[in-house]
């Protein structure tokens, strides 16, 4: 997408068009959990970032599908940002973390897509994530540790990764992307 009329010359050093583009998301994108990272790494944490993301937890408490979309920017926000998010509502995420049902070998039934390439890597991706930030606390969904959460997020993500390079990407069932 084209913001013609908020473009101007593209900076010349890298750090500075991480900032503008930092600046564009938590500016003007969609309320979600990555305008939530962008205004948190911008300075921006307080009320209107937390709304941001309390109003994105449903999705994640419920396991919806996109759920997985939604997570692995909240887990940046909270690895990162964590000091500049309320206290109320960084307890909120980790029982959200804790509770999420991050591959269908953990007990649970929900409509999260486990079958396609992307959300693959992006539920291996918040298992890694997610069992790193809370290594003692207990996974509810698999029982495991955070810190034997992470391991098998990062064995699979690995696994992932093997699979793409001897194979390349597939996605037979991702007609609209």
């Amino acid at each position: 997408i084209c913001h013609a009329a908020r473009q101007g010359r593209a900076p010349a050093i890298l750090a500075d068009r991480i900032g503008e583009a930092l600046e564009q998301v938590s500016n003007f994108a969609e309320a979600d959990t990555v305008r939530a990272l962008a205004r948190l790494a911008t300075g921006r944490g307080g009320a209107e970032t937390d709304a941001i993301i309390a109003a994105a937890l449903p999705a994640i408490e419920d396991c919806h599908d996109c759920a997985d979309f939604i997570l692995v920017p909240l887990l940046w926000c909270r690895r990162v940002y964590g000091d500049r998010i309320a206290v109320g509502l960084r307890h909120r995420i980790d029982e959200a973390i804790l509770n999420y049902r991050y591959w269908m070998d953990e007990p649970g039934n929900d409509v999260q897509w486990y079958f396609s390439e992307n959300h693959a890597l992006l539920f291996h991706t918040a298992a890694y994530l997610g069992g790193h930030l809370l290594p003692e606390a207990r996974f509810v969904r698999s029982g495991r540790t955070g810190a034997e959460q992470s391991t098998v997020g990062l064995a699979r993500v690995r696994a992932w990764l093997d699979h793409f390079e001897e194979w390349e990407m597939a996605e037979f069932n991702s007609a609209p992307y």
